[in-house]
């Protein structure tokens, strides 16, 4: 048996003149063990609100993005969007200014 195991057994379970050791580790057993379930509740959650937000608002996100290399504007006529939706598998363009 572990001598560290022994000696805590014996002051967690003695029934002598040391009852306040007994009620202080009480305490602090229920204390670590609700602390460990708050922190477990609250990981959980923010683990549910990060798939939530991400189920949101996947859906306004582009699969692809075209962006320019240089300055702020693209030079987008009605032939290149012509040419890109003739690409196989492009359904639908949308131009969105951010």
């Amino acid at each position: 048996m572990n001598v560290s195991y022994f000696i805590a057994r014996r002051y967690l379970f003695s029934k002598k003149s040391r009852n306040i050791i007994n009620l202080i580790s009480a305490i602090s057993m229920v204390v670590v063990a609700g602390i460990t379930m708050a922190m477990v509740i609250v990981l959980s959650f923010f683990n549910g609100i990060d798939l939530l937000v991400k189920d949101l608002f996947s859906t306004f996100s582009a699969d692809i993005v075209i962006q320019p290399v240089e300055g702020r504007t693209i030079e987008f006529t009605e032939n290149q969007k012509n040419e890109l939706l003739q690409v196989e598998g492009v359904v639908q363009i949308s131009e969105i200014i951010e």
